[in-house]
């Protein structure tokens, strides 16, 4: 009767913790399929991840471009920054530095922090300091510690800016 009530409680904990690792962090196939005939957002940028890692997959960084086009296309902002990324750099796609900062400016407007600091940069060094300003003062709102930093620096900027033109 022990032994039998033991195994039982074995087998239970064996089956949950089976349940488990299938839900905790699905298999590439799984989120394909959720990506594929569901439409979903997460697993479209989890597809793109996976094919940029070679996690589970042959890395293929053209793939990963599709997949995170897909999803950033569909509003995912961490997609629409990777998106952003690969064209800046040629990751997956032609080089194209236009619309790789149009895709920054598109995951900094929806609110992405890393995007946020990769445009306050890209106006900084166009000498628009007061659109740098802005987009650091909306990244460190957000906890960024970095940009939070360089506004002390910014402040400065401006403010001898301010003097100079007087």
């Amino acid at each position: 009767m022990i032994m039998k009530r033991i195994m039982t409680m074995i087998v239970s904990m064996l089956l949950c913790m089976a349940t488990f690792a299938q839900t905790s962090q699905p298999s590439f196939d799984q989120q394909l399929t959720k990506a594929r005939i569901r439409g979903d957002v997460e697993a479209m940028y989890n597809v793109g991840l996976r094919y940029y890692n070679g996690d589970g997959v042959a890395k293929n960084e053209r793939e990963s471009f599709i997949w995170m086009l897909r999803a950033a296309l569909k509003g995912h902002v961490d997609a629409m920054e990777q998106v952003a990324y690969d064209y800046m750099n040629g990751i997956g796609v032609e080089k194209d530095l236009v619309i790789g900062f149009e895709w920054m400016q598109a995951a900094a407007e929806a609110g992405q922090v890393d995007a946020m600091e990769n445009v306050a940069i890209n106006k900084y060094l166009d000498g628009n300091y007061w659109d740098a300003y802005k987009w650091c003062s909306k990244a460190a709102a957000k906890g960024s510690k970095t940009a939070a930093e360089w506004l002390k620096d910014l402040d400065e900027q401006l403010y001898n800016d301010q003097d100079t033109t007087r």
